[in-house]
């Protein structure tokens, strides 16, 4: 399984991927608006749901997030629910 990758366009949205052989396995998608990170979708293929790739996306996200002092804004019901589970 490949290594999360961060990708990031001009117009300040982004993903962390996983990829494999570069099909895409798992994805957490944001944006940016100023110093807020707005988490919005996650997507895992059917084949991993269960083996933890949404919470690895989501680990990068808040190491990321704390790295360059951000607020995380999750939209995303799966995020809401991991961050209730787990304070900060």
């Amino acid at each position: 399984m490949g290594e999360i990758e961060l990708k990031v366009n001009k117009y300040g949205q982004a993903v962390f991927i996983i990829e494999e052989e570069e099909e895409l396995k798992a994805e957490l998608r944001f944006v940016f608006i100023g110093k807020k990170l707005i988490a919005y979708h996650t997507y895992v293929m059917p084949e991993l749901r269960g083996q933890g790739k949404a919470k690895e996306l989501t680990e990068r996200m808040v190491a990321y997030e704390r790295r360059y002092h951000l607020k995380v804004i999750a939209l995303c019901p799966y995020r809401h629910k991991l961050f209730d589970k787990t304070p900060a």
